[in-house]
């Protein structure tokens, strides 16, 4: 049988290809190669894995004009068996698709405790969502202790330094609440207007 790509779980396997399987491990397919492109690279097929297992030229044989292929079940544990799809009995229906759980370290370096960052998470958080789709995302802060020490003089040269180099001053947040001030103060201002306005006589 041929199994489905990324296959993961436990498989049955027939003689002689019973005895490599761990009892009780995962495998994962990771390769599903016909038998025209493994000869095609070089690889003599019979040489290589029926004649060590016993098998005769017959079977082989057999297996090439039937449009077998070479799987390759891979255990994080216990390596890989490269096994014919004549030789598998059962296979699992779960499936692994090369997804694995990310996590991603950055380190920014030496920065004041006093810095807050909430606003920096949540842009980190709002970019990586926006790139891949995730909306899951969490972005958790952790410290580590530096060696060495600062004087006074140095640590004020530092902290102006990366003041100065700081490009994105006001935040989004920041913007639009001075901004949805500023319309605010404008209503007010069209409202005595228009109030001005009619006390005079002069709307139609």
């Amino acid at each position: 049988m041929t199994p489905i790509m990324h296959a993961r779980g436990k498989w049955e396997l027939l003689a002689p290809w019973t005895a490599d399987l761990v009892a009780d491990a995962s495998y994962v397919c990771i390769a599903i190669d016909s038998f025209q492109k493994v000869l095609a690279e070089g690889i003599n097929i019979f040489e290589a894995y029926y004649k060590p297992k016993g098998l005769s030229q017959e079977k082989y044989d057999t297996d090439r004009v039937n449009a077998t292929s070479l799987v390759t079940l891979h255990s994080d544990d216990h390596g890989e068996i490269i096994v014919p799809t004549t030789y598998i009995k059962s296979a699992p229906t779960s499936v692994s698709s090369g997804f694995s759980r990310l996590v991603m370290g950055l380190d920014v370096g030496v920065l004041p405790d006093s810095v807050d960052l909430s606003y920096t998470t949540a842009e980190i958080k709002a970019l990586f969502s926006a790139l891949t789709g995730l909306t899951d995302v969490e972005v958790t802060m952790y410290t580590a202790p530096i060696t060495g020490t600062m004087t006074p003089e140095q640590a004020a040269s530092f902290e102006a330094n990366r003041l100065a180099a700081i490009e994105k001053r006001a935040t989004f947040y920041a913007t639009n609440e001075k901004l949805q001030a500023r319309v605010a103060e404008l209503e007010a201002v069209k409202l005595r207007y228009e109030q001005i306005i009619i006390a005079a006589g002069l709307k139609g």
